[in-house]
């Protein structure tokens, strides 16, 4: 298997499937998706869509499938481990008809990593080293355990840690277009009374994307005090700028 992989195309759109039973049962809380969101903003690139769903060969199949082709790029988490419910792998190399077979390279690195620390390569951990035939492996600085990548699909460890630590390892190996930048307008006006003029901003503005994100300030307080802040991004920091003054020009003729 190649070690080594770059994307010439510019990736423009992404998206994100979360896969783990514990994931829906409120057993574990999903925390990857807030770090690939970071990751792909840095790097121009939307993410347009994102899922959770069990670990069920069906559907982690039907979900990469379709997610694979709705984006340009697919990030899967979790599944890929020692025990009987990941599944993640099997899954993928069923899909695409792609053999499971041992990375070789990683056999010597996993078996040196748990040589050191007094323990053996066994059965269990063997499977984290059986990756889909033709797919290229991606580095996991913790444990050494690698993900893999195949066709327009990454697929990285579900332990927050190591989806972080692995999600670097692809800092210069994924090409990306103008980073977006955002901007926090606070307010404590109602959105009722901005709804209207802010749906024409961003008419006027079509390309940025614009969110009001409203929260109690004060519970106890009667009436109830509420706090608003509105979101504004945009590859383009000159229009960004402009909308940015705009909105703020017409909150203040508002709380006048």
């Amino acid at each position: 298997m190649a070690t080594s992989h770059k994307i010439k195309h510019k990736i423009k759109t992404a998206a994100f499937l979360a896969i783990g039973s514990e994931l829906l049962v409120g057993r574990t809380q999903e925390k990857n998706l807030q770090t690939l969101a970071k990751f792909l903003n840095q790097r121009g690139i939307k993410l347009i869509e994102a899922r959770l769903i069990h670990d069920k060969q069906k559907d982690i199949r039907a979900s990469v499938r379709a997610l694979s082709k709705v984006a340009d790029i697919l990030f899967t988490s979790g599944g890929i481990g020692p025990t009987h419910d990941d599944i993640t792998s099997l899954a993928i190399a069923e899909e695409f008809e792609a053999p499971l077979e041992v990375s070789k390279i990683h056999l010597e690195m996993m078996s040196d990593f748990y040589k050191k620390r007094g323990e053996v390569l066994n059965k269990a951990r063997m499977k984290m080293l059986l990756l889909p035939s033709g797919s290229q492996p991606i580095e996991n600085p913790i444990s050494m355990a690698p993900g893999f990548h195949i066709k327009n699909i990454y697929v990285l460890a579900g332990v927050p840690q190591v989806f972080a630590a692995m999600l670097s390892t692809l800092e210069n190996k994924i090409a990306s277009g103008n980073q977006w930048l955002s901007k926090d307008i606070a307010t404590e006006l109602h959105e009722s009374q901005f709804a209207e003029k802010l749906e024409a901003l961003q008419k006027e503005y079509p390309d940025c994307q614009i969110g009001s994100y409203p929260r109690l300030k004060d519970t106890k307080s009667t009436p109830l005090c509420w706090e608003n802040s509105i979101v504004v991004s945009d590859s383009n920091p000159q229009r960004l700028q402009e909308l940015v003054q705009k909105i703020s020009a017409m909150l203040k003729k508002l709380e006048v």
